[in-house]
């Protein structure tokens, strides 16, 4: 039972959290580079991102 707990919380609250982290940095990485004035690469990276996270 333990390692079911292990796993709940790797899968359902670390790995978003770090998810949530590295999106944050790389926020900050594109604005340092003005890479966000972009936005359809924008827009097709958020819907990647979105459509590999839709089966987790």
């Amino acid at each position: 039972m333990d390692s079911f707990f292990q796993t709940l919380a790797f899968t359902y609250l670390l790995y978003p959290i770090l998810g949530l982290l590295l999106v944050g940095l790389g926020i900050f990485i594109a604005k340092k580079n003005a890479l966000l004035n972009n936005k359809r690469l924008v827009g097709y990276t958020i819907g990647a991102i979105v459509l590999l996270t839709l089966p987790a």
